[in-house]
């Protein structure tokens, strides 16, 4: 699929974060490089209560550990509000109780940050529900 270089950062973020294979992902991973974005891939999982204080310090994370923004309070603070975001959109309605399991993907391009999201929730394992979200900042 072809996207337009500058534009639909969130759209780059949220088909990194679909992925089911590795391949698939690192395919990906390596379009975006070669059209100068940064991107990194994480995954997440757990109690829907304690993801919510986990999934900032998991973001913060993978944009350190991969060169995607610099140990500033200005970045930081980008990614803590492109997070949020996504955050809001992911478990807004998640029951209290419930587990998720998923995949968080970071795109940078230029001053901008996108967050994307996806992933299953449960109450139980017989059951779930596909979830997303996405935020996207500037620097």
């Amino acid at each position: 699929m072809e996207i337009a270089p500058e534009t639909n950062i969130g759209k780059r973020a949220l088909l990194l974060a679909i992925t089911s294979t590795s391949e698939e992902e690192e395919a990906l991973k390596k379009e975006f490089t070669d059209n100068d974005y940064i991107c990194a891939v994480t995954g997440i999982g757990g109690d829907c209560d304690e993801l919510k204080k986990r999934i900032n310090v998991a973001v913060i994370g993978a944009c350190l550990n991969n060169n995607i923004i610099s140990k500033t309070p200005r970045e930081i603070h980008a990614v803590i509000h492109a997070t949020l975001e996504a955050k809001e959109g992911l478990l807004l309605g998640a029951p209290s109780g419930g587990h998720f399991a998923g995949k968080i993907a970071v795109v940078r391009h230029k001053d901008w940050l996108a967050v994307a999201i996806y992933g299953h929730s449960a109450m139980h394992m017989m059951t779930n529900h596909e979830r997303v979200g996405l935020g996207i900042m500037h620097l």
